[in-house]
């Protein structure tokens, strides 16, 4: 497995958004992470963005996929998550990490984060939504 190409992490940026572009390939019949909407990319140059920023504040050095293990990852989703209220938000948040990180893997690109750690994650949020008082589930009829 490889790393993310460049000595800044806006290179390294750039490097994953190439890997994980793949506009012409057909989805029918697969189960690909890869980005197939210029939404989809914009989307997950957000989320690289976010990490940069935490990497930055953090004075992280290296590569951002090396970044990327289980103990940081919570840590940077914790701060993240923070300043989002809503645990369908939140969900959408970890769920989309899940699928970049999956989708780099996918490319050959070395990161030592197991896709299973965005599901607890997820669990550990609707646990603590749950405590807020928001309810899940459809609504009762009146």
């Amino acid at each position: 497995m490889a790393n993310l190409k460049g000595g800044s992490f806006e290179k390294q940026i750039r490097d994953a958004n190439f890997r994980l572009a793949a506009f012409k390939e057909k989805r029918n019949g697969t189960n690909s992470n890869r980005t197939h909407s210029n939404a989809l990319r914009i989307k997950r140059d957000g989320y690289f963005k976010d990490f940069k920023e935490f990497a930055e504040e953090q004075e992280l050095e290296g590569k951002l996929n090396e970044l990327m293990r289980e103990e940081r990852m919570s840590e940077f989703l914790e701060q993240r998550l923070q300043s989002i209220n809503s645990f369908s938000a939140q969900e959408d948040y970890i769920r989309g990490w899940s699928g970049l990180v999956q989708g780099l893997q996918q490319s050959n690109i070395s990161i030592d984060l197991d896709v299973g750690f965005f599901s607890e994650q997820v669990s550990i949020y609707k646990e603590e939504a749950i405590e807020r008082g928001e309810t899940f589930g459809e609504p009762k009829g009146s």
